[in-house]
């Protein structure tokens, strides 16, 4: 999946669809185990800028998302935020 069906949802509420973006990134960071603050600094974010983003009080660029998600992924995996799509698209 790519990010391009991620950005066309996010025309639609984008109140909704940032509070799925920061469920996911939070969601990502528990499971690796980490702060707020060692999550940002592994993926070269400021950890103000993070807690933005899991709040839902910020909206990453996709050039952030794809940083986030290039940082956090294994190579054998799929991009992971098509779980952020499927749920704005619910809410929506």
């Amino acid at each position: 999946m790519s990010v391009v069906p991620y950005l066309s949802i996010m025309s639609g509420d984008t109140k909704t669809a940032s509070a799925a973006v920061g469920a996911e990134i939070r969601r990502l960071r528990d499971e690796m185990g980490m702060t707020l603050q060692e999550f940002a600094k592994h993926c070269d974010i400021p950890w103000q800028t993070l807690q933005g983003y899991e709040s839902g009080r910020m909206e990453p660029s996709a050039g952030r998302l794809l940083l986030i998600v290039h940082k956090t992924r294994r190579a054998s995996e799929p991009f992971r935020f098509g779980a952020v799509a499927r749920a704005v698209a619910a809410a929506a």
